[in-house]
């Protein structure tokens, strides 16, 4: 009964951040980066996944201590953000083209009057320190169902790098 609570929770913040993406854009208002990331991480329906691989890797079934809760709650965010940070580089073409202003390259350039080039750096140092958090964390685990979690959310992040790479989402926008 938890993974369906738990799921529906993060199903219900997807929803939730759907309508409030819907209302920044009717309205065209371009949030501050830690409002955005704070909706992003529901709107890309991320977290029902992970909730998905706690459930199969049997994460919620044991009692962790407070630390390894933790833990756990780091690497989802620090998966989470990585993710956001790939799919934003690789979709700002598509994304600047079709006026959408839920990206975080596009908030850098518009919000803060960063160029182009300094959006993109400064979204690809947020990409790598996320990553090398996560892998920090990663490598130091000692609780071997929460390797597991850790080791499926790897496999996650390199395969949204490996959809990006294969979908024709952005074949028409990827040259920056």
């Amino acid at each position: 009964m938890f993974y369906i609570n738990d799921f529906n929770f993060c199903f219900t913040n997807y929803l939730n951040a759907c309508l409030s993406e819907l209302e920044l854009k009717q309205n065209q208002e371009i949030s501050k980066i830690k409002e955005y990331m704070i909706v992003r991480r529901d709107l890309g329906a991320i977290r029902p996944c992970f909730n998905m691989i706690k459930y199969m890797v049997k994460l919620n079934s044991l009692n962790f201590t407070h630390e390894e809760n933790i833990l756990i709650q780091q690497l989802s965010d620090y998966a989470t953000d990585h993710v956001i940070f790939v799919n934003d580089i690789i979709s700002y073409n598509k994304e600047n083209n079709n006026n959408d202003i839920s990206n975080i390259v596009i908030i850098y350039v518009k919000k803060y009057n960063l160029t182009l080039n300094d959006a993109l750096n400064k979204t690809c140092l947020e990409a790598n320190k996320t990553l090398y958090n996560f892998r920090y964390i990663k490598d130091n685990i000692n609780n071997k169902n929460i390797a597991k979690y850790a080791e499926w959310l790897e496999k996650w992040m390199m395969g949204h790098i490996e959809w990006c790479k294969i979908t024709n989402r952005f074949d028409l926008y990827t040259r920056i």
